[in-house]
């Protein structure tokens, strides 16, 4: 809470923090929980090592790792939406990991036949030697449509929950090891 506050007086995570690794982990609920995790996880090696460097220096170890992990899962939270749009609707490619949209994999294109093109082939079939990334007036032209597989805004704060979820259940855990 206090970094988003922090922002908002550095004009703010605007509307984007999905996407972007650090501002999503510094946002929302996730630090909370991440403190707990952490606090928890030191008390928890603690126990189990009974020796005070041992415990901080695997701990410095472990969480670096827990949380590069969820780094990792954090795209497969929830299924990716995948959108089909007209030259009007096309996000720019090569797309803004954190656009407004929300947080984009990955812009493609798709003929009228129904073949997926990456953005070097699009351009081929645009044969635009002004831009190497289909335009809106290329897709309008030649009957191109952008698939855009992404995850929408809307879900930023259901994947802040289920990472602030996993934390705290993993940190119920522990608690549970603890009171053994």
């Amino acid at each position: 809470a206090a970094v988003t506050w922090a922002y908002a007086g550095l004009g703010g995570f605007g509307d984007r923090p999905f996407g972007n690794t650090l501002t999503f982990s510094q946002s929302g609920v996730v630090p909370a929980a991440t403190w707990v995790f952490a606090l928890l996880a030191g008390v928890t090696l603690g126990l189990v090592s009974r020796r005070t460097m041992t415990t901080v220096a695997v701990t410095l170890v472990a969480l670096p790792l827990v949380f590069l992990g969820l780094v990792v899962v954090r795209p497969h939270y929830l299924p990716p939406a995948v959108h089909v749009v007209d030259g009007a609707h096309m996000t720019p490619d090569p797309p803004i990991s954190n656009s407004a949209q929300g947080w984009v994999f990955r812009v493609s294109y798709v003929d009228s036949k129904g073949t997926d093109l990456d953005s070097a082939a699009a351009g081929g079939v645009c044969a635009d030697p002004g831009s190497t990334f289909p335009t809106a007036a290329c897709l309008d032209r030649t009957g191109l449509r952008q698939r855009i597989v992404l995850q929408p805004a809307d879900r930023y704060v259901w994947f802040q929950l289920i990472e602030a979820g996993l934390l705290l259940g993993a940190s119920g855990a522990m608690v549970v090891f603890l009171r053994r």
